[in-house]
């Protein structure tokens, strides 16, 4: 093996992010800890009942029902904040405030300093079909043509323009100084966000037109899911480009569009993917043989969507990797697999492996939950009467501190 003395590996930057992350836990464990002193209330009945029930779980059980805790929390979260997202206030405000107030005022700005003018015209033509449809909403005889109108007027909103500023944004984030691409992507995602929900919508009418259930039918629920993870990893595919940057130095690592759609794209898919399996291999029946199949196939298809984000990202690019290549990088060294390396590469495409770290993530929590309880419990036979449950904040405090240690412990070991 070469010498790394003349390049950065990243082991550096790694080991700096574990002992960072593991003071996040240790500092949030004090809070909880703190916490306990506090009166009482429904957070801490809520979490009270928690260790209650963890308590008294088989420990078998425990990898299953923290699964299942963590699919429900993800089926909610795609629910409440994609599928049933224009039921709330929050979601008609924002999208009345962008698509109305702030792109026409953008574009106007645009054309005043000598941009192009197709924004504002194109708004202007949306402007004169939503003015007719008021007044020609209620002839019957014009039922089709405002069907259609209505139809075009709806994609333009929800589909054409976020798409159209979404490029936009997206071009200059590419372009652009690399921190301040990085600063703005969450403000980006906003457009990415409302693109996959027009096209989401699209998608939902096309289905109800031809008679399908929505809500039952495990495409559109995976069509759902992927579409809800869009926005998310477009985010996280320019923090995996930051870490690269830390961890390397590189100053300026490279952009282009099908880095961003590929690393965007499978990220999105293995969010889907990952969560079907889990759902399938953590059902109510399901045993310790379903969960370690579940992970076993999870940390398989994570390995396969990291490929083929590795060989994707750069495929149009001088310096494409080859297959080989590509298992270097996964592997954290160079492509010719002759030193460690950390790069941008190295982060992107281990992006596709979040959503399962975070199931193993939660069987963990859910097994050292499970250890601290059974301490508690022994605890309660000498000294009080169901420790864990009337100290609740106390255990959950332990238990974050326990990741605190596990990542200080793998800083340790790093370099």
């Amino acid at each position: 093996m070469t010498s790394m003395g003349a390049l950065p590996s990243g082991l550096v930057f790694l080991q700096t992010l574990s002992v960072l992350i593991g003071a996040g836990f240790a500092a949030f464990a004090l809070v909880l800890w703190a916490m306990e002193s506090g009166q009482e209330g429904n957070r801490r009945r809520i979490l009270a009942d928690g260790w209650r029930v963890l308590s008294v779980t088989p420990w078998p059980t425990i990898p299953r029902r923290a699964n299942g805790w963590l699919v429900n929390r993800l089926q909610n979260l795609i629910r409440f904040g994609f599928e049933d997202a224009d039921k709330g206030i929050a979601f008609g405000i924002m999208v009345f405030f962008l698509l109305f107030i702030v792109l026409p005022g953008l574009a106007l700005l645009n054309m005043r300093f000598g941009g192009s003018s197709f924004f504002v015209k194109y708004y202007l033509l949306l402007f004169a079909i939503f003015a007719f449809l008021n007044f020609a909403g209620e002839i019957k005889w014009m039922n089709t043509f405002n069907t259609l109108t209505s139809a075009f007027l709806g994609i333009s909103l929800f589909i054409v323009i976020p798409v159209y500023v979404l490029r936009v944004l997206t071009e200059m984030s590419i372009n652009n100084v690399f921190s301040h691409a990085v600063l703005k992507s969450p403000l980006v995602a906003v457009f990415w966000y409302l693109s996959a929900y027009g096209i989401g919508m699209a998608f939902d009418t096309f289905a109800r037109h031809a008679g399908i259930n929505i809500r039952t039918w495990p495409v559109a629920r995976f069509v759902h899911g992927f579409l809800a993870a869009v926005p998310f990893a477009f985010i996280l595919t320019f923090l995996a480009l930051l870490a690269g940057h830390l961890a390397v130095f590189d100053q300026n690592p490279a952009r282009t569009w099908t880095l961003v759609l590929v690393s965007t794209g499978v990220t999105a898919l293995s969010f889907t993917a990952i969560l079907s399996l889990m759902k399938m291999g953590g059902g109510r029946k399901a045993g310790v043989l379903s969960m370690t199949w579940a992970l076993g196939f999870g940390l398989i298809s994570s390995t396969v969507l990291s490929l083929a984000v590795a060989y994707g990202v750069h495929f149009y690019a001088k310096g494409a990797l080859t297959w080989s290549g590509a298992v270097n990088v996964l592997v954290g060294l160079s492509t010719d697999g002759d030193q460690i390396l950390l790069g941008p590469d190295f982060w992107i495409m281990h992006l596709p492996f979040l959503p399962w770290f975070a199931f193993l993530g939660a069987i963990a929590a859910g097994l050292l939950g499970k250890g601290i309880a059974y301490g508690f419990d022994l605890i309660s036979l000498n000294v009080l009467h169901d420790v864990v449950r009337a100290r609740p904040f106390y255990a959950s405090a332990m238990l974050t501190a326990s990741f605190a240690g596990i990542f200080w412990s793998i800083s340790f070991l790093i370099i």
